[in-house]
């Protein structure tokens, strides 16, 4: 099964400077839409936050899917 969201992080490791990126996949690996964030927090935070965009841009592509079927 291929996954349906991909996420990196970027850590600057003499800064607490933290990027997580994400992308939704759709079934044929096309590019549905992603997110980036950036900001000066921990790694933990980091990680959290990027669970948190994604799951906020889940919700809101299921959202819109069901507007439109």
């Amino acid at each position: 099964m291929e996954e349906l969201v991909h996420d990196d992080k970027f850590v600057m490791p003499a800064s607490a400077w933290q990027v997580v990126e994400g992308v939704f996949k759709g079934d044929n690996g096309e590019w549905i839409c992603g997110f980036s964030k950036g900001g000066s927090c921990s790694a933990y935070v980091a990680e959290l936050r990027g669970v948190f965009e994604g799951l906020k841009l889940a919700r809101l592509v299921v959202t819109v899917k069901w507007s439109f079927t």
